[in-house]
């Protein structure tokens, strides 16, 4: 006789609502922070402040583990393939230099 553990069946009807504090923001800086446990995403604002002097204003750090970044990596990996099949591939470079400045490291 087999000890075979029937798992219970997952979700398949989602319901989304805002909370109360709900709230919108625009970031064009993204920094990734790792540790064992979660991924940090530290949202934020460039702000040129010479021609050669960028400062990062930090505005919101979310954190998630590292299997809902795996998620999101494939999330976004499928709608980033879906908006350059509709609008063109997305160009990374601009004369120059990089248009983005993304980094990635771990907490100090």
């Amino acid at each position: 006789m087999s000890s075979t553990t029937q798992q219970p069946p997952l979700p398949q009807d989602f319901t989304f609502a805002k909370d109360p504090d709900f709230y919108e923001s625009y970031a064009n800086s993204i920094q990734v922070q790792t540790c064992l446990f979660d991924f940090a995403l530290i949202f934020g604002m460039l702000q040129q402040l010479s021609p050669t002097k960028v400062q990062v204003n930090q505005m919101q750090a979310v954190f998630i583990s590292p299997q809902q970044a795996k998620a999101l990596l494939g999330v976004l990996t499928e709608n980033l393939r879906k908006y350059e099949e509709a609008f063109g591939q997305i160009n990374l470079e601009l004369k120059g230099g990089p248009l983005l400045a993304v980094t990635s490291e771990r907490p100090q």
